[in-house]
């Protein structure tokens, strides 16, 4: 329980800062930013419920600071990728740290999460 709370906590304080300097834009700046918004709302969302795993919960406690911008920038890189529901958002996740793992982290190249 540990390691999702302090996934949670540090998502958290991301969401909100990103959220703050949302607030601070103009209307048009942020309509401009309507769609980064949507995302890292679904993601944040699925994070703070409790979705997943342990183990991936894990995993997103190893990466540290940044996980929303990283999630967002590799939702926007990856074809198909989908935040319409629940379970889209948690694939994306997960799918999304088993890449991190096998090249950015040294993972054992084969996916495990």
């Amino acid at each position: 329980m540990e390691t999702i709370q302090k996934v949670q906590e540090q998502v958290m304080a991301e969401y909100q800062a990103f959220k703050n300097r949302m607030l601070q834009l103009s209307a048009e700046e942020v309509y401009n930013h309507c769609y980064e918004i949507h995302v890292k709302i679904e993601l944040y969302e699925v994070i703070m419920e409790n979705c997943l795993s342990d183990e991936l919960y894990g995993v997103l406690a190893q990466f540290g600071e940044g996980l929303l911008d990283y999630l967002y920038n590799d939702f926007i890189n990856t074809e198909y990728a989908s935040v319409n529901t629940f379970d889209d958002t948690e694939d994306f996740i997960e799918d999304s740290m088993k890449y991190w793992l096998e090249t950015r982290n040294g993972g054992d190249g084969n996916g495990n999460v």
